[in-house]
């Protein structure tokens, strides 16, 4: 009679490691600061900080540059939720209702667009029905983000390190005369005005205007744009798309603040 031998069993410590920063981390949706993570994991200061970062560069986690902390990254909420669970489907339902309302109001069509990473992807998009028109299409990923409105809004409202390496690397793969300093000053002008435009670049024949919309995760991190071809562009039509697209990025921000893990939480105080 034959027995079956037990396979020996290994817990790998980097693994086990990374796993419990992650859910410490989780503990804490203001952020925590990377010795109290230290203090908390019962590990020394450098190994979190090496264990952090490395989960930072796979955006399990992202640090706030300003506050210098830790918090979860959009990896670690999309793995532990799942895109398709009733949770993410009613944030999906929520801003494709606001985007339709939209598109029937503008009559032109609007796209939501987020930052993921150092991705940006389009997450909804609704056409209007005209004969002439700019379509859009959902799951597209951005090529040249600063030669459209959305992508001028994300990259505006990120963080230091992502705009940093866009101005290095971004530029770099067009062949836009634009040069980093004047991007910057573009950006800078986006942030004060709070939102973005663009008027047939490239000679595109397209008008676009984009706002930033706080997404789940408490910050700027999504845009709305409303895009029409210059055949029917006004100063009129631009006055009214400035107020409606506005009053939809607010309308979508409000709801989403329901959902998002960085609302207050009166059994976690903010690691320090």
């Amino acid at each position: 009679m034959k027995t079956e031998k037990k396979q020996k069993w290994y817990q790998v410590q980097s693994v086990d490691r990374a796993i419990e920063i992650l859910n410490r981390v989780a503990m804490f949706p203001q952020g925590i600061g990377v010795r109290e993570l230290a203090r908390q994991v019962k590990l020394k200061t450098p190994t979190a900080y090496a264990l952090a970062r490395t989960l930072e560069s796979k955006n399990y986690l992202e640090f706030d540059q300003a506050e210098k902390k830790y918090k979860l990254g959009i990896s670690a909420i999309i793995l532990g939720f799942g895109t398709g669970t009733t949770w993410f489907s009613r944030i999906g339902m929520i801003v494709d209702e606001k985007v339709r309302k939209l598109v029937a109001e503008a009559g032109e069509s609007a796209v939501v667009y987020g930052l993921f990473g150092n991705l940006i992807v389009s997450l909804n998009a609704v056409n209007a029905d005209n004969e002439i028109g700019v379509n859009h299409k959902s799951g597209h990923f951005m090529q040249y983000p600063h030669g459209t409105a959305s992508g001028l809004v994300l990259i505006a409202n990120a963080n230091k390190d992502f705009i940093d390496y866009y101005v290095k690397s971004g530029l770099s793969k067009t062949k836009d005369e634009i040069s980093p300093e004047e991007l910057m000053k573009k950006l800078e002008s986006v942030r004060k005005d709070g939102y973005a435009e663009m008027n047939n670049y490239r000679n595109s024949g397209v008008y676009a205007v984009a706002f930033p919309i706080k997404g789940f995760l408490g910050k700027n991190d999504l845009s709305l744009a409303v895009a029409m071809p210059l055949v029917r562009f006004s100063a009129a039509k631009r006055k009214s798309f400035l107020v409606m697209v506005g009053k939809y990025a607010t309308e979508i921000s409000k709801e989403l603040e329901k959902y998002s893990f960085m609302s207050s939480n009166p059994k976690a105080k903010a690691g320090k």
